[in-house]
């Protein structure tokens, strides 16, 4: 997968918080309930408060695309919460 890719990884561990949660056992189905996920992989980008972001559901297999996203996100730009607000 994408996380496994050295470069990859390096890049999310500069640029955000990174937690894996299993959404299925334990708090993690409080937290799946929460965020409303209903697909797997899914990955979340929230404020310290809580408040999300955006989200990326699934992998289409296309690691430049994914990298391109992160990078907009990491600078705040075409996220959803900055379309709503």
């Amino acid at each position: 997968m994408v996380f496994k890719d050295k470069n990859i990884g390096n890049f999310i561990n500069n640029n955000f918080i990174s937690l894996r949660i299993n959404a299925t056992a334990g708090k993690g189905r409080d937290i799946r309930k929460k965020y409303n996920v209903r697909l797997f992989p899914t990955v979340l980008f929230l404020k310290a408060d809580g408040t999300e972001v955006d989200r990326i559901c699934g992998f289409d297999g296309n690691k430049e695309k994914y990298v391109a996203t992160l990078k907009e996100y990491a600078a705040g730009k075409n996220t959803l919460l900055g379309f709503k607000t």
